[in-house]
């Protein structure tokens, strides 16, 4: 009886199976419910490389091209759960960061993402023209994605897989929401109080629905709410910088969680995101330091036609003066009134202008309290400025001699060149 060709295949084939691993069972011996179990191990293990190597799932399952240095990126900011990079302009900062919440949404099911920015329409770019662009070019990312609103009141994007991406602003409005993983757009320009009060308070720890089994309840199965910030550079006085150095100082000191990035115009230049025409063009009639910072991604201490330093001034007072108006003046009480300290020295300060025009200076009112320091000086602050545009002297003199009063200033001095004789008098 001659052999059967298809079963002697069939046999060179399990043969063949047994050869290469006698552990594994040839598809022919497996149940179903075996072929499930394997196929869990293999989602399992996939699920796990991506999430380690990121990158690898944006460029083989999106068909997402990167070049090395937002390689580099995207692993700082999948091992960290502070991560702040500082970045020039161009350096496509803003569309890394949508290809990377687009990362977090499919690789953690469920997960809830804020993108914070001064405004609710800055943000939205990275959803309505960054994602979308994504969208229109990669199809494994149009399927990953249920729907996108865009609109005044709402930036959102929903994913199939349960995951949502949420954009909102930078004011109590945003009060309420809560997040696995923030993002904060432009963040040198978002309040810090909003920041610290506001968005900052929003995380919470991903809690998947495996979780609920008591056998993964452990402290080991945590995921640790992750945020991060990403902006250009700006002046070394404001409040960024002090989060900038307090990321770079837990880096050095040895803790893995924070990390800090920084790059400046060369690396658009390299990848041919510009061209040195281009950046030549640009920073022709610019200042030093606005390229310092715009391009050379260099801090600055203060603007070079700066007279004072920014770091004389500190927007931490909590109270300001209000003078009388006209209609409810009261010549022997301020119902207002900011009480003296022992030491206290006040100051009214004035700049004149006597004409009204809107090409003209302005008349500014500025008044000053020197709080003693011990043995220190005193520190100063300015709790009220008025401006009008230039009237009578007669009127201006009468404002100022209220506000003075008003104020129980000690001191006034008055810029009065031009002004005419009415201001010399000394006020009794």
């Amino acid at each position: 009886m001659a052999p059967n060709p298809r079963r002697a295949f069939r046999n060179d084939q399990i043969k063949s199976e047994l050869s290469q691993d006698p552990f594994i069972k040839p598809k022919s011996m497996i149940l179903s419910k075996d072929l499930d179990t394997q196929r869990k191990e293999k989602l399992k293990r996939w699920i796990t490389f991506f999430r380690r190597n990121p990158h690898r799932f944006i460029t083989e399952y999106f068909g997402i091209k990167l070049y090395p240095f937002q390689i580099l990126m995207i692993w700082i900011l999948q091992r960290s759960e502070l991560a702040y990079i500082v970045a020039s302009r161009a350096s496509s900062k803003t569309w890394l960061i949508a290809v990377w919440v687009l990362t977090m949404a499919v690789l953690y099911p469920g997960i809830k993402i804020k993108i914070c920015s001064k405004t609710l329409k800055q943000g939205g770019l990275i959803l309505s023209e960054k994602m979308s662009g994504l969208i229109s070019n990669h199809p494994n990312v149009a399927r990953e994605i249920r729907s996108i609103t865009s609109n005044a009141n709402t930036y959102e994007a929903i994913f199939q897989c349960g995951s949502t991406i949420v954009v909102v602003p930078s004011s109590d409005s945003a009060r309420g929401g809560r997040a696995s993983y923030i993002c904060v757009e432009e963040s040198r320009i978002v309040s810090q109080e909003i920041l610290e009060q506001v968005i900052i308070p929003m995380a919470e720890v991903r809690t998947p629905p495996f979780r609920l089994n008591p056998k993964y309840s452990g402290k080991e199965y945590l995921e640790e709410a992750r945020i991060s910030y990403i902006t250009s550079a700006g002046f070394k006085s404001e409040a960024w910088f002090k989060k900038v150095k307090s990321c770079i100082k837990r880096m050095v000191d040895g803790d893995e969680t924070a990390n800090f990035m920084a790059l400046d115009y060369l690396i658009t230049v390299y990848h041919n995101i510009k061209t040195m025409s281009m950046i030549k063009n640009e920073t022709q009639d610019m200042d030093a330091v606005t390229i310092q910072m715009e391009y050379l991604n260099i801090p600055a201490g203060s603007s070079g036609k700066a007279y004072f330093k920014p770091s004389l001034f500190d927007r931490k007072l909590k109270n300001a003066f209000y003078p009388q108006r006209d209609e409810t003046y009261n010549p022997k009480k301020n119902p207002h009134e900011m009480k003296k300290v022992d030491g206290e020295i006040r100051m009214v300060s004035v700049d004149i202008a006597t004409r009204a025009n809107k090409v003209n200076d302005n008349s500014i009112i500025a008044c000053l309290r020197l709080i003693p320091l011990m043995g220190k000086g005193y520190e100063r602050h300015l709790v009220y400025m008025e401006s009008h545009k230039g009237q009578h002297v007669g009127v201006q003199a009468q404002r100022i001699k209220e506000i003075f009063y008003d104020f129980e200033a000690d001191y006034i001095c008055l810029d009065v060149q031009n002004a005419g004789i009415k201001f010399c008098p000394p006020i009794k």
